[in-house]
């Protein structure tokens, strides 16, 4: 399991009660998340747009909602804020009423520091890298996070308040669907 999805389960949702019943791993990649929360829960569906060879049957796009929908580190590799508003609201369209959206990121000062220590990144834009092997980084903190969800009009959800954050490199929030 990713370490925001290890840290959301062993910090967040289970301290607090919170079993969902069903959850989506939104730009899934080629993580095992899915399979673990299947473990979990019995409901679990991984959906990448872009998915990794093996992984080709991620780009289904799933039908119905979830009690939980996590999306670990999917806006760090989109280049423009229109970019990850659209998957943001996209991700949050698949929460059920009464579910979650987890979003964890690369942080800004880890995209910062990976961009100094690896001098072949070219930059894009403020905050915004590519590196060499052609991946766009750019690192957002928890208040970023929120923003973006306040600005790209996130609908019908509200931030839940998280403290702490699975370490110093990933940027999370936690937002629940009215």
């Amino acid at each position: 399991m990713t370490n925001p999805s290890k840290w959301l389960l062993g910090r967040i949702l289970t301290p607090r009660g919170i079993r969902p019943n069903s959850v989506l791993d939104f730009g899934a990649g080629k993580s095992h998340d899915t399979e673990i929360w299947g473990e979990l829960v019995g409901d679990a569906r991984g959906y990448d747009v872009h998915p990794f060879p093996g992984f080709e049957h991620r780009a289904q796009r799933p039908e119905g909602h979830y009690g939980l929908v996590t999306m670990n580190y999917v806006l760090n590799v989109l280049a423009t804020d229109r970019e990850r508003a659209e998957a943001m609201k996209d991700a949050a369209s698949f929460v059920d009423g009464g579910g979650y959206l987890w979003v964890s990121t690369r942080s800004r000062s880890d995209i910062s520091k990976a961009s100094k220590n690896r001098g072949k990144w070219r930059r894009l834009g403020e905050g915004c890298w590519l590196t060499q092997k052609s991946t766009v980084q750019f690192g957002m903190d928890s208040e970023d996070i929120t923003s973006l969800a306040r600005s790209s009009g996130l609908l019908g959800f509200t931030p839940v308040k998280v403290q702490g954050r699975p370490n110093s490199a990933t940027g999370c929030a936690l937002f629940r669907r009215l």
